[in-house]
C-alpha cells in the first residue's frame, strides 16, 4: 500500500514538473514572439504616420489594432508566468497549492478566450490589407502577418492545452459512477405486471 501511494506521488511530482517547464516554455515563446511582433507593428505604425501617405488609413487601422493586441498580449503572458511560478512556488507543507491563486486555471482560460480571436481577426485583416496595397516599408508590412499568424498558433497551441488541462482536472474530480444501479435504487421502484 505504501509503495503504490509513493509511486502516485513520484508520478504527480514528475507530471507537476512537467506541467511546469511546459508552461514556462510555451508562455515564453509567447512573450518573445509578442515582443517582435509588438516592435514589428509599433514602428511600422509610426512610420506610416510619419510618411504622410495618403489612403493607408485602413492600413494604420488594422495595425492600431495589432499594436493593441501586441501589447495585450506582452502584458497578459508575462503576468500570467510570473503567477503561475509563483503559485509554483509557494505550497503546503503537504505539496498542495494554496488557496491563493493568481494565475488560475480558469484565468487562463478566460484570457486565452479572449486574446485567441483578437489574434485571429487581427492576422487575417493585417494579411488582407498588406496584399492590397503596400506603397512604403513592403518588407516590413510583409513580416506583420507573418509574426501575427506565429503568434495566432502559439495561442491556440497554449489554448490547446489549457483546454485538455481544465478536462483532466475536471475528470478526475468526478466521483466514479457505478454502471449498475445501488441496491437502495432497485427496492424502491415496484415492478409492473402485465
Amino acid at each position: 500500500m505504501t509503495t503504490a501511494r509513493t509511486q502516485t506521488d513520484k508520478s504527480s511530482a514528475t507530471g507537476s514538473q512537467a506541467s511546469t517547464l511546459a508552461h514556462s516554455v510555451l508562455f515564453n515563446i509567447l512573450i518573445i514572439l509578442s515582443i517582435v511582433n509588438a516592435c514589428i507593428t509599433t514602428w511600422v505604425s509610426v512610420a506610416l504616420k510619419i510618411s504622410g501617405v495618403l489612403g493607408l488609413d485602413s492600413l494604420r487601422r488594422f495595425l492600431y489594432f495589432l499594436v493593441f493586441t501586441s501589447w495585450w498580449t506582452l502584458v497578459g503572458s508575462v503576468y500570467f508566468l510570473l503567477a503561475f511560478l509563483y503559485d509554483r512556488s509557494i505550497r503546503d507543507e503537504n505539496g498542495t497549492f494554496t488557496s491563493t491563486r493568481f494565475g488560475s486555471l480558469n484565468a487562463h482560460l478566460v484570457w486565452l478566450l479572449v486574446t485567441c480571436p483578437l489574434w485571429l481577426l487581427g492576422a487575417s485583416l493585417s494579411a488582407a490589407g498588406v496584399a492590397h496595397n503596400c506603397p512604403v516599408h513592403c518588407s516590413q508590412l510583409r513580416a506583420v502577418p507573418v509574426f501575427a499568424f506565429l503568434e495566432l498558433m502559439a495561442m491556440c497551441l497554449i489554448l490547446v492545452v489549457a483546454v485538455y488541462s481544465y478536462w483532466n482536472i475536471r475528470r478526475r474530480s468526478k466521483p466514479v459512477k457505478r454502471l449498475g444501479r445501488s441496491p437502495s435504487q432497485s427496492a424502491g421502484k415496484k415492478v409492473r405486471g402485465r
